[in-house]
């Protein structure tokens, strides 16, 4: 599969769109001090997700988007990661998103606020849900 990035640069920021062939499957606004970048691993491994990470000076957040032909089932499948990790782990923070651990499985290692090592976690694409796992990856 394959993944591209178009960058447009303007006065009030920077747009990024995703596409697979041809086919535009994300598309963001942002400020110039922020990027968006594809990480190794994007795939889910039936072809129907991706993950994006996006970086500022401050944080880097992850998106999982589905790459389904209908748009409105795109819509209900792109998930912030990060703000639904924080909202259920607020005395954690995401270290870094993996990749896939399986179908519809993305790993997610986190941080304790004290800098420690905390749990990993699975990320479920279609029910947005997060699992936390015995072992850290």
């Amino acid at each position: 599969m394959t993944l591209t990035i178009k960058i447009a640069k303007s006065d009030s920021g920077d747009t990024y769109t995703f596409l697979s062939f041809g086919k535009i499957i994300f598309e963001k606004t942002v400020d110039p001090s922020i990027s968006f970048s594809i990480p190794a691993n994007t795939w889910s491994p039936d072809d129907k997700y991706v993950f994006l990470k996006e970086t500022s000076a401050t944080e880097s957040k992850f998106f999982v988007l589905s790459v389904a032909k209908n748009s409105s089932e795109q819509d209900e499948q792109t998930a912030n990661i990060t703000e639904l990790f924080l909202v259920k782990y607020p005395d954690l923070t995401i270290e870094n998103v993996t990749g896939w651990a399986g179908i519809n499985l993305i790993v997610v290692n986190s941080n304790k606020s004290e800098g420690v090592r905390g749990p990993s976690f699975w990320f479920d694409a279609p029910s947005h849900s997060l699992i936390q796992l015995s072992t850290r990856f």
